[in-house]
């Protein structure tokens, strides 16, 4: 089993070990952390991480999902509010 000497996504930061059993997890703000603990040491862990927006999935109504970035166009097919219903 390798054994890191440094903190490491994945490794106990008591031991180093990489046998790290995960249970759970819990957003807080804008960040994550997950529920953990060394397969080898015992040791109780959070590991930590940022949450960062990446993108978003449009499921659109023939079961078709549309993957999309920032920046990505708008499909500027919202839905008519009563307003707009009664000008029309």
């Amino acid at each position: 089993m390798e054994i890191l000497e440094r903190v490491s996504q994945g490794n106990c930061p008591k031991c180093g070990a990489a046998d790290i059993i995960y249970h759970g997890s819990e957003v807080q703000d804008e960040s994550i952390f997950y529920e953990a603990n060394c397969g080898f040491c015992d040791a109780m862990i959070h590991e930590h991480y940022d949450l960062k927006f990446s993108g978003m999935s449009l499921f659109l109504e023939n079961n078709e999902v549309k993957e999309m970035e920032m920046g990505d166009t708008i499909f500027n097919q919202r839905r008519k509010t009563t307003d707009e219903t009664k000008k029309a």
